[in-house]
């Protein structure tokens, strides 16, 4: 199976939007983008989602749930 690194080495992306929503106690950080290229002779062209949640513990914020999807 390939992993996630050649699979983002072999796709260009191209930032559409982004978005953080804070709260004193989490944040949360929505972005799509375009993906667009070949990878293992398929041509590939959607749009991909990243969600991160974010919390605040004493040493800084860190990330608590990450999700992508694509269509």
């Amino acid at each position: 199976p390939a992993s996630n690194t050649e699979f983002t080495r072999a796709l260009s992306f191209t930032p559409l939007r982004s978005a953080v929503l804070a709260a004193p106690d989490l944040a949360l950080y929505l972005r799509e983008s375009r993906m667009e290229g070949s990878f293992r002779e398929r041509r590939i062209a959607a749009v991909g989602v990243e969600t991160m949640v974010l919390a605040p513990p004493p040493a800084g914020w860190k990330i608590r749930h990450i999700h992508w999807s694509s269509r």
